[in-house]
């Protein structure tokens, strides 16, 4: 389905940029806004409130100055926060995802959704950001992913398409504060990101973050393809890998283990 987006979308954003006499269907945005849509019925679909531990497994280990990377829209990420934050205690808000300045007792990693996520919206005109929820007993209230139904059918997304326009509106200071994290990363797990070869700014935000640098570099993923990109972008990272989350939680490199 992505893919197939995809291809709708940079059919439309050629035919704008170039100006094309003849007509092609529906505009860039509102083949954007048409994907956001069925993305959030096969979220319900899918995840609905489900909860993954191996996702609070990983979360786990993480505290106040780790960071959470995620390219997904989906409200995985946040469920296996969920229990950690209720049993520290901490408040939810938008400094959960480094859009606010995070209260002094909070413990838990910043999420970094540079995709965008299903429970933020963007107002037209408006260069911020909210956050739906107010609480972390707001995952346990419903999905979140009201998209399908048609009210709250627009959240701010990025197809993985080659031009993001990250340039806009509150999309620059996300992006540029996830680089300025990973220049300061001395180890990066990677689990579920292919580096896919469409996606050309998020392999330049990591390039520029993490080139040169002797990192610890962990890779998570059946695909030896994918093993394979990673490898080859960082050479001079010092290279763990596994082939999938339960050898990893079940045989950790000992840096890990030591969290």
């Amino acid at each position: 389905m992505e893919r197939s987006f995809y291809t709708l979308h940079l059919r439309a954003y050629l035919a704008e940029k170039l100006k094309a006499t003849r007509s092609w269907g529906a505009l860039d945005d509102e083949i954007v806004a048409n994907f956001a849509r069925c993305i959030e019925a096969l979220l319900r679909a899918a995840h609905g409130k489900e909860f993954c531990t191996n996702h609070n497994t990983l979360l786990s280990a993480l505290g106040a100055t780790d960071t959470v990377i995620s390219f997904n829209y989906d409200l995985v990420v946040e469920r296996a926060m969920l229990p950690i934050a209720l049993a520290g205690h901490s408040a939810f808000g938008r400094w959960v995802y480094g859009l606010a300045e995070r209260p002094k007792d909070y413990k838990l990693p910043t999420v970094l959704k540079l995709h965008g996520s299903s429970n933020w919206h963007l107002p037209k005109k408006n260069e911020t950001f909210q956050v739906l929820p107010s609480d972390w007993k707001d995952f346990d209230d419903s999905p979140g992913y009201r998209g399908h139904s048609g009210t709250g059918s627009t959240f701010p997304i990025f197809l993985p398409f080659w031009d993001k326009r990250i340039e806009r509106g509150p999309w620059r200071k996300l992006w540029s504060d996830c680089l300025e994290r990973l220049e300061k990363a001395g180890t990066l797990v990677v689990w579920g990101y292919s580096l896919p070869s469409t996606d050309v700014k998020a392999q330049q935000l990591f390039t520029l973050g993490i080139s040169r640098r002797k990192i610890r570099l962990c890779v998570i993923d059946p695909s030896p393809a994918t093993r394979d990109r990673w490898r080859e972008m960082f050479p001079e990272a010092l290279h763990w890998e596994y082939t999938s989350i339960h050898s990893f939680l079940s045989h950790p490199p000992k840096w890990w283990a030591n969290r």
